[in-house]
């Protein structure tokens, strides 16, 4: 992150560094519920203890911590809200009510990104807030996933956050065994858990307990999210955006319910010598990809390599 003037000045606005002459002003709007029921951030009780939060970003500045103390140009000294961005280049802030609406929150981007120089960025927010998630999409922020054990409303409403980040260009890929929604969203789990708990395992084997044939979800879930990496690679190429990629093993097994199955099953057979490669004794599935009749770069003994980085 470049190193980050006491002053930054756009088109309507003026970002500057606190002083404590912005104690009133800052009050009116950190002392609102309305205007903090997304965050989890406690309502301050006075001016004074306004004043403490100031001296605290002061002090903080030299650490990494950049708080700004946003206001118009046609009134330095009134502040309508403060932005900052932390050394772990967590972003933050937020503009009064009746600043909202008029495209300034855009106006503070535009000037605040280019200025520190920031490539990275992330930040935590409410789900529910489409405004804001909308906006920072503008600057290249995805959302990355969705915390659903964190209730951020004072009110313990449940409601959802969500972890955005900031990387142009970027594509983010992501597989689970739950997946983010739903239910059984954020537990932990493999393939044959959820072919048991989805009834795959009960509609294509016996009774009896034993091996399942194959990890069909692991398999086809992979084989799905590569696919969508490339799409999203494709479509970064046509609009220079990043995406998000995300699939997940119970995902997988709902679709597979509600494919047409046939009432025989065909004789199994085993894969023939076209189908294999081997490797130190060890024979494993060909490339997926036609092109390929083996692998480039296959996986080597336990101990034959030694323990160092290879950057080659």
């Amino acid at each position: 992150m470049a190193a980050s003037p006491n002053r930054i000045e756009t088109p309507r606005l003026v970002l500057r560094r606190p002083v404590l002459g912005d104690a009133d002003g800052l009050f009116a709007m950190l002392s609102d519920p309305k205007q903090f029921y997304y965050s989890p951030v406690p309502l301050v009780r006075d001016p004074m203890q306004v004043k403490h939060i100031i001296v605290d970003w002061d002090e903080q500045w030299d650490k990494g911590m950049r708080t700004y103390v946003v206001s118009r140009k046609s009134a330095v000294s009134e502040p309508i809200g403060f932005v900052n961005i932390g050394p772990d280049e967590e972003l933050g802030g937020a503009l009064m009510q009746n600043a909202t609406g008029a495209g300034l929150g855009e106006e503070v981007m535009q000037a605040l990104i280019p200025t520190l120089g920031l490539t990275r960025a992330w930040t935590l927010i409410d789900a529910d807030v489409k405004p804001l998630i909308r906006l920072l999409e503008k600057f290249d922020f995805y959302v990355e996933k969705v915390l659903r054990r964190r209730p951020c409303h004072r009110l313990p409403t449940g409601k959802p956050r969500a972890v955005a980040h900031r990387a142009p260009g970027h594509r983010e890929r992501s597989s689970q065994c739950l997946g983010d929604i739903g239910p059984w969203a954020g537990r932990r789990g493999f393939d044959s858990i959820v072919q048991a708990a989805s009834g795959i395992s009960l509609i294509e084997g016996t009774h009896t307990p034993g091996a399942l044939p194959a990890q069909a979800l692991d398999h086809a879930t992979g084989y799905f999210l590569a696919a969508g990496i490339v799409d999203a690679l494709t479509e970064r190429l046509v609009e220079g955006r990043g995406r998000t990629v995300a699939a997940a093993l119970a995902r997988t097994a709902n679709w597979l319910l509600t494919q047409p199955r046939s009432a025989e099953l065909a004789d199994t057979t085993q894969p023939g010598d076209d189908t294999l490669v081997t490797h130190a004794g060890l024979r494993t599935a060909r490339p997926a990809a036609a092109d390929y009749d083996d692998y480039a770069f296959p996986a080597r003994p336990w101990g034959r390599d030694a323990a160092t980085w290879n950057w080659g």
